[in-house]
């Protein structure tokens, strides 16, 4: 049993240095029917868009075939934060994700992720992890209505001193319980963790609905899968034998690949498909 070829999915996050339209011809020539869409500039940011320009971007998307599988709104940075003690600035960040969700919806995306936030490296974990939970059911409950599931991923301590591990997000899932929260794993995240993968596919079961597929080294992260050092071919497997449903997406986040964001596509889908039917 292998994953299937379709579970496979384009995205924009390395095309951020070319217009949107360029980034669907690119995966028109690709062969990409289903793409992870990271909501940032150029591309939509969910602050400055309207529902217009957003309705303009699912034309376009529909008209080349493509469907987006996960929408990914930028949160790793200032000013987004689910976690913070400051009342304002956590509401702020709570209706960030009410934009995000209209847009989600307009693109037609069941799924959107999401990262827990972050407490002071000074501060009280527990009291970080209790605010990180009650924005996490809001923004999820408020989910319900468009038919949306919140898909919570594990950072780096960096960028999420609250859910930074599988077990965190097994935790999280569990003490919210609400049916649209489920889970994922980006290899990156769990390589820095160092967590074991089929111990963390285990973990999350059934609530595993997503994947941030990319290869790294101890000095580099977010590459293309089979150029660091990780045991991607081994970990699809571990995908398939498992009945993983959702779908892996080259996350390939960042400047590394902005040059040619396509031939890194091309490199990246190909390796996956080695090891797929």
């Amino acid at each position: 049993m292998k994953l299937k070829k379709d579970q496979i999915v384009g995205a924009n996050y390395h095309y951020t240095r070319y217009s949107l339209p360029y980034f669907v011809k690119s995966m028109e020539r690709l062969g990409v029917r289903q793409i992870e869409f990271y909501a940032a500039d150029p591309h939509l940011y969910v602050e400055n868009c309207t529902p217009e320009r957003a309705k303009d971007i699912r034309r376009r998307l529909d008209d080349s075939g493509i469907k987006v599988a996960c929408f990914t709104p930028e949160q790793c940075s200032y000013p987004i934060n689910i976690a913070l003690d400051d009342d304002y600035a956590r509401s702020y960040s709570v209706h960030y994700y009410d934009y995000t969700l209209e847009y989600a919806a307009i693109l037609g995306s069941p799924l959107v992720q999401i990262v827990g936030g972050r407490g002071y490296f000074d501060g009280d974990l527990d009291g970080a992890w209790e605010r990180s939970k009650e924005s996490l059911r809001l923004i999820t409950e408020r989910a319900k209505s468009y038919g949306i599931t919140i898909v919570l991923e594990a950072s780096s301590y960096m960028t999420s001193t609250v859910v930074n591990n599988c077990t965190h997000i097994r935790q999280m899932i569990d003490e919210i319980g609400l049916p649209n929260l489920r889970g994922m794993i980006d290899t990156n995240a769990l390589y820095k963790a160092e967590e074991d993968f089929e111990a963390c596919v285990k973990l999350l079961g059934e609530d595993l609905v997503h994947m941030h597929f990319i290869d790294a080294t101890e000095n580099a992260y977010s590459l293309i899968p089979g150029t660091g050092v990780l045991p991607m071919a081994e970990w699809m497997q571990i995908l398939a034998d498992h009945g993983y449903k959702g779908v892996l997406t080259p996350e390939l986040w960042g400047t590394r690949y902005a040059m040619d964001p396509e031939d890194a596509m091309k490199k990246s889908l190909e390796f996956c498909y080695q090891y797929a039917e």
